[in-house]
Parts: C-alpha cells; sequence; structure tokens
C-alpha cells in the first residue's frame, strides 16, 4: 500500500521495531501480543460472544496462511485489522445466505452504540454527558442509519482511536478518501440528528 506513511507506523508503540523485523515475525507472535486487540475489535461488530470468537480465530488463521505474503508496508495491529474488517464481511455474507437479515442480526442494542456514545460524549463534555441516558437511544438510531462505510469509520476513529492514516490501512483506502467518510459521517450525524440534540428553534435557525 504505497500511501501508507510514517504516521500510521508510528501511532503503535513499537510497530517501527517489528517492520524492521517484518520477515522475521511468527504468527505465535502475532496471536499474543493482538489477541485482545483483535478480538475487542471484532465483539463490537457482531451481536454475540461465540460468534467474536470464531471470526477472531479466523483472522489469526489467515494471517498465519498470509504471513510470508505481509512485507511491513503497515503496523501489525492494522494489517490484522484490515483481515478482520474482511473476515466480518464474510461472516454477514455467511447469514446472509442463510436468509438472516441484517436487521434481525442487530436486533436489540448492538455493543457499538453505548461505547461510541461514551467517546462522543467526553470529547463534546459533560453538558452531553448529561443527555447520556436518552440520548445513546437516539445516537444509535442514527449511527444505524450511516452507510455502511462510514459508520465503520466512525467507529474505528472514536472507539480504536485510529488516525485518518490507520483507517486508511484498515479499510484500504486512501487518507482523503477516509477524511471525507468521516466528514459525511459526521455532518449526517449533525444534520438528522440536530433538531434532537439541539432542540428543534435551534436546530432549525
Amino acid at each position: 500500500m504505497p500511501w501508507v506513511n510514517a504516521h500510521a507506523v508510528d501511532a503503535q508503540p513499537g510497530a517501527r521495531d517489528w517492520m524492521n523485523r517484518a520477515d522475521a515475525i511468527t504468527a505465535a507472535e502475532l496471536h499474543e501480543r493482538y489477541l485482545k486487540e483483535v478480538f475487542r475489535y471484532v465483539l463490537q461488530r457482531v451481536t454475540a460472544i461465540e460468534e467474536a470468537e470464531d471470526i477472531t480465530a479466523e483472522v489469526f488463521a489467515a494471517a498465519a496462511t498470509g504471513l510470508s505474503r505481509f512485507r511491513g508496508e503497515c503496523a501489525p495491529h492494522l494489517w490484522l485489522l484490515s483481515i478482520a474488517r474482511r473476515q466480518i464481511a464474510r461472516a454477514h455474507r455467511r447469514k446472509a445466505a442463510r436468509r438472516e437479515t441484517f436487521a434481525s442480526e442487530l436486533a436489540g442494542e448492538a455493543p457499538e452504540a453505548p461505547a461510541l456514545w461514551e467517546a462522543l460524549a467526553a470529547v463534546e463534555g459533560p453538558e452531553a454527558a448529561l443527555l447520556r441516558a436518552e440520548a445513546r437511544r437516539e445516537l444509535y438510531r442514527l449511527i444505524r442509519q450511516l452507510h455502511p462505510d462510514q459508520r465503520e469509520a466512525l467507529m474505528l476513529h472514536y472507539m480504536e482511536r485510529l488516525s485518518v492514516a490507520e483507517i486508511a490501512v484498515v479499510m484500504e483506502r486512501t487518507p482523503g478518501a477516509v477524511a471525507s467518510l468521516l466528514h459525511r459521517a459526521r455532518a449526517a450525524l449533525y444534520r438528522q440528528g440536530r433538531d434532537y440534540f439541539l432542540g428543534k428553534d435551534e436546530g432549525q435557525a
């Protein structure tokens, strides 16, 4: 990926050291170092712990198979998250093949909604936190309405605390495309939620 830059590499402690010895990285090292991070990423995007465990196992199996082709173009944890994203997509397609709808898959309150609200509330300050109880449900509804790529970029930014460059690696996009996704996601949330969060008079001003 020629557009990966040093910022994406330096963001993970020790990432540059690992890149310098990319040929020596073993599947066991990846598993030991990044199992919790990958599992958390997957669990935020599926509805059952058992499913998250299965997908996480698939991620590390795919990483072991493809490890000989990993050349250190990006930090190892970003490479693993990009694999996880593809494995999650495959899992969703398998469910669709069994005629399970995406709506039923996300029935009830999915785990990412409260966590993303906490992240956004922390960024926006204590005033937003006062609205937390009721606003969680409204924010989750708004997030559900986003385009899947916008939702994924938003979650990676606010929940995984990844930079635009790092998100670009995970989503296999250019940084410019990721920045555009984030901008459109924020704009959509503001446009669709301003009446609720600001009040109708202020939201329509």
